[in-house]
């Protein structure tokens, strides 16, 4: 599956073989290997594939986690960790999450347990910000929307 994958990439980025294996320090002869399935590329030359190409690692690997964890992973990314999926079997999978030098990696079950002690600590913090809000002095505007200052002024 993967060698179909680096092949379809690159030849919608309308690159050969050679070209390739050049841009990221290898042959075309170990991409042809990689396309045919006959080797395995390791995870720092599909980083280097997925750079050259413009894709992310994760759609050379052809590895999609479930639904409810890609808004989790969008959120990571934008907190600026590098995220990489590996799949272990079928079934299964390991998560790598890096930031400024770090790396931790999570098997499934450890990511899964993540995410929801993120969702705990978010659901906490909207929470506490709502009883916050309830504690601050009441706005100009009523509970119907309208301005009390204009009311007042107004003559019925």
């Amino acid at each position: 599956m993967t060698g179909n994958l680096i092949k379809n990439a690159r030849k919608t980025k309308g690159m050969t073989q050679e070209e390739l294996g050049n841009a990221i320090g290898m042959s075309g002869v170990a991409i042809m290997r990689y396309e045919k399935e006959q080797r395995e590329p390791s995870k720092d030359t599909i980083e280097k594939i997925a750079e050259v190409l413009n894709v992310h690692p994760n759609d050379l690997v052809g590895w999609k986690i479930v639904n409810e964890f890609e808004s989790f992973i969008t959120y990571l990314k934008s907190l600026g960790y590098s995220v990489f999926v590996h799949q272990c079997s079928e079934t299964s999978y390991s998560v790598e999450i890096q930031n400024n030098g770090v790396t931790a990696e999570f098997v499934q079950s450890e990511f899964e347990a993540l995410q929801e002690k993120n969702k705990e600590s978010l659901e906490g913090l909207i929470l506490v910000q709502s009883q916050k809000n309830k504690k601050e002095p009441p706005s100009a505007i009523t509970e119907n929307g309208s301005d009390k200052l204009n009311n007042e002024n107004t003559i019925e």
